[in-house]
């Protein structure tokens, strides 16, 4: 993490470390790991709700000046995130 922001390499070397969790730990650290867990589950849902709302303001936008009419702006948004390469198209859109 560079100066306090948390990157998208972050997020993804969080994703591929937490499998590696050590197994062998007392039930006290089970316990505290849970209710971190529990924390971070909610954390993440909620930074997923404001990039969402994030992404559906972008591509509106960038719609609107590409003249699209408003009540086609910001279709299909949801499906690009769900879909595998989401990210490319979604960069080419913005």
């Amino acid at each position: 993490m560079k100066h306090g922001v948390l990157t998208t390499a972050d997020l993804a070397s969080w994703v591929d470390a937490l499998p590696t969790l050590a197994a062998d730990v007392p039930d006290a650290e089970r316990i505290d790991r849970i209710r971190l867990l529990e924390n971070v589950k909610g954390a993440i849902a909620a930074a997923q709700a404001r990039e969402a709302v994030a992404l559906k303001r972008s591509v509106v936008a960038a719609e609107a000046e590409r003249g699209v009419p408003s009540r086609k702006r910001g279709r299909g948004v949801a499906a690009q995130v769900a879909s595998p390469g989401a990210s490319h198209r979604t960069a080419a859109i913005g």
